[in-house]
């Protein structure tokens, strides 16, 4: 192909392309060259609502009134009649230490009471002989408060005696561990022949009648519970039985900073339930002020990045995406949480392919 031949069909290429745009310049813009129009949407407000919300925490049933029992003073355990698991009646025997050196300190302290009184009444014979004598002159005034020296002192000394004969009557008491309530022996914590140390215990006592468990909540919750308020206790050993409790005591110091707060809950009645079963406390908090959106108005609800469209104030109408949080289920709205206010619309009909900033028109 020639040079000319060449240069001639590129001229003829370009003066086309001319005469194409040309040509477009003078059209007029048709409806679909454009693009759509604004998307239909549907709306709905957002609205506060008040909702129930069902808190658990998990215990173990205790009776309410138990006891850890210890001696008083210490000594070689010479013998414990129970074992877990044992019912016990009040006053029932459940140990007892040596008795041997502390029937031996009663028996010498009865024996000194005994030689001390017999001083005594001598002593009041002679004061009284004295005092016959001195009324007829045959005896001084000075012998006559000598001898009633004498029975005051020794009186006194009896006095003593008998506290130490009391002492060591109450030390032999406290040999023997009894039962404060009846109940059920829960532990037994040392064997017989074994050291006792005083106010070490030795026998765990849980009692009859009323329970109650113990659980830990945050400080979110405790701000909320106040003695007597009404809770559920769920029972899963017994199919989830359901029994009444109320708060027998709430803690309002930590053991420490950004620990948990113990709650103690009362059973009303314990029912089929019995110590040392697991328990589940039920605390129905009651929260105002949510907010709430239709559930068609939330746009992948079950996903990373849960969202509604709202209504933005403008004109012409557009709509913007606001990231929430989901909450629980109220019939056939949902709590949410973010940057919305009560009277916001949202888009709950049309959000297919709607994008941040879209133009939207609202039907109704």
């Amino acid at each position: 192909m020639s040079r000319r031949r060449l240069t001639l069909i590129v001229a003829l290429f370009a003066l086309s392309g001319a005469i194409y745009l040309a040509a477009s310049e003078d059209e007029p813009t048709t409806a679909s060259e454009l693009g759509p129009g604004p998307k239909r949407v549907r709306v709905a407000t957002v609205e506060r609502a008040a909702a129930e919300r069902p808190l658990r925490f998990a215990g173990t049933l205790r009776a309410a009134r138990r006891a850890r029992l210890a001696f008083t003073l210490g000594g070689r355990l010479s013998r414990r009649p129970v074992e877990v698991g044992d019912r016990v009646g009040r006053g029932q025997l459940l140990a007892e230490l040596d008795r041997s050196e502390l029937d031996n300190a009663v028996a010498s302290a009865r024996a000194a009471v005994g030689e001390i009184v017999a001083r005594r009444v001598q002593a009041e014979r002679d004061r009284d002989r004295v005092v016959q004598l001195a009324a007829a002159r045959a005896a001084t005034e000075e012998e006559r408060e000598r001898a009633e020296a004498a029975c005051e002192a020794l009186a006194a000394s009896e006095e003593a005696a008998r506290a130490r004969l009391r002492e060591a009557e109450r030390r032999l008491r406290e040999a023997a561990l009894e039962a404060p309530f009846a109940g059920t022996v829960t532990a037994v914590l040392l064997e017989p022949g074994e050291h006792a140390v005083a106010g070490r215990a030795v026998v765990a006592l849980a009692g009859d009648g009323p329970l109650e468990v113990e659980v830990e909540v945050p400080e979110s919750v405790i701000q909320r519970l106040r003695r007597a308020s009404a809770v559920s206790v769920e029972l899963p050993a017994l199919d989830g039985v359901v029994l009444d409790g109320r708060v027998a005591s709430a803690a309002r110091a930590a053991p420490s900073p950004g620990h948990l707060f113990p709650v103690v809950v009362a059973l009303d009645e314990a029912g089929p339930a019995a110590p040392g079963m697991s328990a589940e406390v039920v605390v129905h908090l009651v929260e105002a002020d949510l907010l709430t959106v239709p559930v068609e108005a939330v746009v992948d609800p079950g996903g990373a990045r849960p969202a509604v469209f709202r209504l933005a104030p403008s004109s012409p109408a557009t709509v913007e995406e606001v990231r929430i949080e989901v909450g629980a289920l109220l019939g056939d709205r949902v709590v949410v949480r973010g940057p919305l206010a009560a009277g916001d619309r949202v888009v709950v009909g049309g959000q297919s392919g709607l994008l941040d900033g879209d133009p939207v028109e609202v039907e109704g």
